[in-house]
């Protein structure tokens, strides 16, 4: 792949070694199938709900994404990748969180059903969010919904699960005072050589695929009543 190419050809660059490129380039297939049989399964099986759901607009650019991040984990911005992670899976348990709890909304509803999580709501966003979710989940306009309520219809060890990933992946953006000083220090050195930490990466990018996998595929099953 020409993309890829690329992105070895940097981290070469870089000074990463070579069995570590070499293993991303591996990695980085085996999401990009797994990616693409999910894809498959769900135009076969779920064709009709997907132009109504916000999970597979949410899923869709994964191929994209991973070149990304994949560079970003070669390079020296780990840090930046885990944070992206970290946003892709809290917009992934929205996504499902809408699709799920308002399943009969239209997409174009359900793209303003959105604005549910914004910190700071104008009345503009109040008015727009009870003419379309009704008296019914008024309660939950005025506050944050936490990330934990987002599960909701998620069996409970897999939603304590999901929540586990989640404060771990918060624990990782942070970057240390040490880490911030290595990192400065060693600023256009290959920080991957140093402190090899790609092992841990892959497994924090996996971990956010296979989430997002799941949250996808259990917002296009049936609905279930609260």
């Amino acid at each position: 792949m020409r993309e890829w190419n690329a992105i070895s050809r940097f981290s070469h660059n870089l000074g990463v070694k070579e069995e570590i490129i070499k293993k991303a380039e591996q990695d980085f297939k085996e999401l990009l199938k797994r990616y693409s049989e999910t894809r498959e399964f769900v135009w076969e099986e779920h064709k009709s709900k997907l132009n109504e759901s916000l999970s597979m607009q949410n899923f869709q650019p994964w191929w994209a994404n991973l070149l990304c991040f994949f560079l970003l984990f070669l390079s020296v911005f780990r840090h930046a990748a885990l944070r992206e992670l970290r946003s892709y899976l809290e917009v992934s348990e929205r996504s499902y969180y809408i699709d799920s709890r308002h399943h009969e909304k239209s997409y174009e509803d359900k793209v303003k059903i959105l604005k549910l999580f914004k910190l700071r709501k104008t009345e503009e966003d109040i008015t727009l969010l009870k003419t379309i979710l009704g008296k019914k989940q008024e309660s939950k306009i005025g506050r944050k919904i936490n990330f934990k309520e987002l599960l909701w219809g998620i069996p409970p060890k897999k939603r304590n699960e999901l929540v586990m990933f989640y404060s771990d992946l918060c624990e990782h953006v942070h970057l240390s005072e040490q880490a911030q000083s290595d990192a400065l220090k060693d600023f256009g050195l290959n920080l991957a050589l140093r402190h090899p930490c790609y092992k841990e990466d892959i497994e924090m990018l996996e971990k956010t695929f296979e989430c997002s996998r799941y949250l996808l595929l259990k917002s296009l099953e049936k609905p279930t009543s609260l």
